[in-house]
């Protein structure tokens, strides 16, 4: 029998609240809201230094001078929640899009209902955007870690976006740039473990 490999937390502040960071040796796997969920952290090892990389990343985000994640990502998932996954780090920070679009984005029209609950399964909540998505009446619709923070993650977006970013140290990309990065969101995704 295989043993299970070792993972690691820490928990940050963050505007949205605590958040707990778990990670592996591949990279991060899972992203709780402290406010929404109870931590089940049984045989997980609490590591500052594992977890830097991760955390510091995230909280260039929430200062504004982070658009998008370079770390690797180490998910368990369907292969159809992954799908899901990959459409939804193609949509642009500080933008939207309806779970129809999603669908068609991903050549499945009809799955809107199973769009929606494998955005729901998200594990990384904020690094695979899955609060990018609202209804097609333009309405919220749902989010794993609640309205309020669906709200304050696409105004926060919104607000960075409109101010261009801080120029220094800013990771946004040039259009140009958004074909290059879409193939390696999209490898990210499919190339972590199942």
């Amino acid at each position: 029998m295989a043993s299970r490999a070792a993972l690691y937390y820490a928990h940050i502040e963050s505007p949205c609240g605590m958040l707990e960071l778990i990670v592996s040796a591949k990279g991060l796997k899972k992203i709780n809201v402290m406010d929404q969920r109870s931590s089940c952290l049984k045989g997980v090892t609490l590591s500052i230094e594992r977890t830097q990389v991760f955390a510091t990343q995230l909280q260039e985000y929430f200062d504004g001078t982070r658009t998008e994640f370079d770390f690797p990502l180490d998910l368990e998932g369907t292969p159809f929640q992954k799908l899901c996954w990959e459409a939804l780090a193609r949509i642009p920070y500080g933008k939207t899009c309806s779970y129809s679009q999603q669908a068609e984005d991903m050549k499945n029209p009809k799955a809107l209902r199973a769009v929606g609950q494998a955005n729901g399964r998200n594990p990384v909540p904020i690094v695979i955007p899955c609060h990018r998505v609202i209804a097609s009446d333009g309405s919220l619709g749902g989010f794993s870690s609640g309205l309020n923070m669906k709200k304050f993650l696409l105004a926060h977006e919104r607000k960075v976006s409109s101010k261009g970013g801080n120029e220094e140290g800013s990771n946004k990309r040039g259009l140009e740039d958004d074909v290059v990065a879409e193939d390696s969101k999209k490898r990210r995704v499919v190339e972590t473990s199942a």
